[in-house]
C-alpha cells in the first residue's frame, strides 16, 4: 500500500506542475456499505459529499473525434450516518462518520457532440482512487439498556485502538457531459480494500455512487488547441 500511495502522489505532483486545465469539483456521495460477519452479511447506506481541486493533462488529440487526458486531484470527502447492525449484534445501531482526503487518478476520453462551435462534449473516465482517513466518529449504541454511548476516532483512538484502516482504495468508472467550462458527471466506485481494521464486522467494503458538478479553466493558448 505504501508503494501505491507513493506512486499516486508522485503522479499527482507531475500532473499538477504540467496541468493544462484546472478546476473545482463537488459531488453528492452515496456510500453503500457491504458487511460480512461470520456467515452473515448485510448492506447499509450512508451519504455525504466531497469537494476539491482537479488537474488535467491532455496526451492524445484526435481530429474530429475528441481527446484523451490524464486527470488527478485533491478532494476532501465526508461520508456518514446511523444504521442498524442487529443482524450480528442484538438491539444495536452503529454511527459511523468518516473524513477522507481523496486522490483520484483518471484516464478520460472525450467525444465531441454536434458542431465544434457548440463546445458540447460527452466524456467517459476510469481509474483508481486513494483515500486517506483523517478523522471521524464511530460508536455502537445498545438501545435496550442504559449503556453509555461512546464515540471514537475510527482511525486512531488512543483509548480504544483503531476501528478502520487509514488507507483505502477504490476503482471508479463513470461519465458525463461538458458544456464550455461546466461539467456534470456520474460515477460509481468499486472497493479494492477491506475498510474494517478491528474485525467488527470482519469485512466492510465501501461502494460509492457520486453525482457531481464541476468547473474547468483551460490554461492553454488558443494556438495549442489548433
Amino acid at each position: 500500500m505504501r508503494k501505491i500511495v507513493f506512486l499516486l502522489l508522485t503522479l499527482n505532483v507531475c500532473l499538477v506542475v504540467n496541468a493544462q486545465r484546472v478546476g473545482l469539483e463537488g459531488s453528492y456521495v452515496g456510500d453503500i456499505l457491504y458487511q460480512k460477519e461470520g456467515g452473515k452479511s448485510a448492506t447499509d447506506y450512508v451519504s455525504g459529499w466531497n469537494a476539491g481541486f482537479m488537474y488535467e493533462q491532455f496526451f492524445v488529440k484526435e481530429r474530429g473525434a475528441g481527446k484523451w487526458s490524464l486527470e488527478t486531484g485533491l478532494l476532501w470527502e465526508m461520508r456518514g450516518g446511523r444504521y442498524g447492525i442487529e443482524w450480528y449484534q442484538e438491539a444495536t445501531t452503529c454511527t459511523r462518520f468518516m473524513h477522507y482526503v481523496e486522490v483520484p487518478l483518471n484516464v478520460n476520453r472525450y467525444f465531441v457532440l454536434g458542431k465544434e462551435s457548440w463546445k458540447l462534449k460527452a466524456f467517459a473516465f476510469g481509474g483508481p482512487r486513494l483515500y486517506v482517513g483523517t478523522a471521524g466518529k464511530y460508536g455502537n449504541h445498545y438501545y435496550l439498556a442504559t449503556r453509555p454511548y461512546k464515540r471514537h476516532n475510527p482511525y486512531n483512538d488512543k483509548f480504544s485502538g483503531r476501528y478502520m484502516h487509514r488507507f483505502d482504495a477504490q476503482l471508479g468508472i463513470g461519465g458525463g457531459v461538458e458544456w464550455h467550462f461546466v461539467r456534470l458527471k456520474v460515477e460509481y466506485d468499486f472497493p479494492l480494500t477491506n475498510s474494517s481494521a478491528d474485525g467488527n464486522p470482519d469485512y466492510l467494503y465501501q461502494h460509492g455512487l457520486k453525482v457531481g458538478l464541476g468547473l474547468r479553466l483551460d490554461l492553454r493558448r488558443e494556438s495549442e488547441e489548433r
